[in-house]
Order: structure tokens, then C-alpha cells, then sequence
């Protein structure tokens, strides 16, 4: 009872409804909740804004909630306060938004079905924009200096700036659809050696989870932006493995322990995993991406040093053991 009227009371005093502007003080991280009694644990509240709306330019305002954990406040904050830049913008993104979207193509409607329809999957793409413009990721609430600085920042490059990346998005799905054509083709000019074709059916699998049907959805833009990069080794390795399909099955034989490491871990892994637990096996597995590109195709170049052996180190360090 005693912890309910505690809630209540940091609920009375700090949610609040109906804000469309920054016309509130600065939010704390954190709010504890039973500062008056000192044997006890600490029992804290995590502040959060709230859009109540799917898509972004419906809302009219966003409300502030206290939430028991600071992953739920983040995870509310990310979309709560992208809705609070975007009404600042309101009228210029309406009409931006008509300029975001995709021309309509025969390749993308396996993307679409993921969100629904064309119409769904444009107004994630509208949200992933503005998440490429606005810095929400990290889901904290700013102060209102930091707040007001962005907008200053985006003022008058609102248009420059997602234009920029609608283009990047654009660019990874022709990188995405030359990819599937290019191991299409190697596929027909192979027709009867069953080693190539196994091996070429195994890089279209790579492809289509390299970049899911809701990958928008699944990476953030940081990820995203490595995409491209990962398509064009596996084009490299699909042209070299139909000139040589036994050296490309030797080299792949340097791969197998760690994908089935991987493969492992993630049909372990529950919902319940830390945040932290979930970044680390995350790491392991663009880490065999990287590991793929030394492997096949080295003259792209690796984001960062890979070898198998700190492949080895990386599994010891999430606890692969």
C-alpha cells in the first residue's frame, strides 16, 4: 500500500498531459520515490515522453509518464520525443513527407507486405528519417537548451537533410535487388553443378537476412549505413565462388564455428536477455560479418581488425566459454 501511494504521489507530481512545446522544466533521469526512508532500498521512477499515436504527425502533443524501469522510459522517449520535434516542424514535414517515399516498384513490394502495405511501410520510413535527422536513440529526455539547439540545428536543412537519406535508403535497395540479380544469374549459369548451385543458394539466404523485409524496423541508420558494404563482398564472393566453388567451400570452412555459435545463442536467447547481453551477441555477429569480407573479398576492407582469432576472443568475452 505504502509503495502504491508513493507511485501515486511521483505520478501526481511529475506526469503531465497535452504538451506540444517545451513548456516544462527539465526532467531528471531518474526520480526516487522513498527518499524519506533511509532503510529501505531505493525505489526509483524513470521519466518518459509519450506519443500516444503510431505515426508521428498525428499527434497533437505528447505526455510525460513515470515508468518502473529506465528501458521502458527509453523505449517510450525514442518515439515520444521524436513526436515533440516533429510538431515543431508540423507544417514542413507534411509537406516533406509527400517528397519521402519511394517510387512505386515491383521489388519493393517484399518489403511493404512486411509492414502491412505501401502506405504502412512509407510511414516507417518517414519515422527512420527523422530519426536520422533528430537524435533520439539514446531515449533520454534533453534539457530544454539541448532541445532547442537541435531545432536550430535541422532549421532550414529539414528538407536537405532527409533527401540525403531517403537516397541512402533508396541506394541500399538497388544494392540489395543487383545483388539477388547478380547471384541469380551465376544460379542459371551453374544450372548443373550442384556443389555451385548449394553454395549460391546459401549466399540468397545470406542476402535475405542481411536485409530482412523489416529491416527498417530491425537496425538503426548507423547499421543500416554498413549494409551496402556487406552486399557488395557477397556480390565478390558469388562471382569468385562460380569461377572456383572449391576455394570458396575451403574458405567457408573458417566460418562454420562461429555461425554455429551464433545460430546457437540466438535460439537461446529470451526476451528476458539485458540490454547489455543483447548489444554484445550483436557485436559477435557483425564482427563474422566483417570476418566475411576479409575472407572474400579483402579489397573492400574491414570497418574495423577481424580475424578468427578474435572471433575466439569476442565468443569468450559474452560467455560462450
Amino acid at each position: 500500500q505504502q509503495e502504491d501511494n508513493q507511485w501515486k504521489e511521483a505520478c501526481t507530481k511529475w506526469e503531465r498531459d497535452d504538451l506540444n512545446s517545451w513548456d516544462f522544466e527539465n526532467i531528471p533521469r531518474e526520480i526516487l520515490l522513498n527518499p524519506a526512508d533511509e532503510a529501505a532500498p531505493p525505489r526509483l521512477a524513470y521519466p518518459g515522453l509519450v506519443a500516444a499515436k503510431s505515426f508521428l504527425l498525428d499527434n497533437d502533443s505528447v505526455s510525460l509518464r513515470l515508468f518502473p524501469t529506465q528501458q521502458d522510459a527509453a523505449r517510450a522517449t525514442r518515439k515520444g520525443l521524436l513526436a515533440l520535434y516533429a510538431l515543431q516542424y508540423k507544417a514542413d514535414l507534411k509537406q516533406l513527407k509527400k517528397n519521402w517515399e519511394l517510387p512505386q516498384q515491383q521489388v519493393l513490394k517484399r518489403f511493404h507486405q512486411a509492414f502491412g502495405d505501401r502506405q504502412a511501410f512509407h510511414e516507417v520510413l518517414f519515422t527512420r528519417i527523422l530519426e536520422g535527422i533528430f537524435p533520439v536513440q539514446d531515449g533520454l529526455i534533453p534539457c530544454k537548451r539541448e532541445f532547442y539547439g537541435q531545432l536550430d540545428e535541422v532549421r532550414g536543412k529539414l528538407a536537405l537533410k532527409g533527401r540525403r537519406i531517403m537516397e541512402n535508403i533508396q541506394d541500399l535497395l538497388k544494392d540489395w535487388q543487383a545483388t539477388m540479380e547478380s547471384i541469380a544469374r551465376f544460379r542459371r549459369l551453374a544450372s548443373g553443378n550442384s556443389l555451385l548451385n548449394q553454395l549460391l543458394q546459401g549466399l540468397e539466404a545470406e542476402v535475405s537476412r542481411l536485409l530482412p523485409p523489416d529491416f527498417l524496423t530491425r537496425y538503426p541508420m548507423d547499421r543500416l549505413a554498413e549494409i551496402p558494404r556487406y552486399l557488395k563482398g557477397i556480390c565478390v564472393r558469388a562471382e569468385r565462388a562460380y569461377a572456383a566453388p572449391q576455394k570458396d567451400q575451403a574458405k567457408a570452412q573458417q566460418l562454420t564455428e562461429h555461425q554455429t555459435r551464433l545460430k546457437n545463442v540466438l535460439e537461446t536467447l529470451d526476451n528476458g536477455a539485458s540490454p547489455q547481453r543483447v548489444e554484445e551477441i550483436d557485436e559477435f555477429r557483425w564482427m563474422i560479418e566483417e570476418f566475411k569480407i576479409s575472407l572474400f573479398a579483402p579489397e573492400i576492407g574491414t570497418a574495423y581488425p577481424v580475424s578468427a582469432k578474435r572471433l575466439e576472443k569476442k565468443w569468450q568475452e559474452i560467455g560462450g566459454g
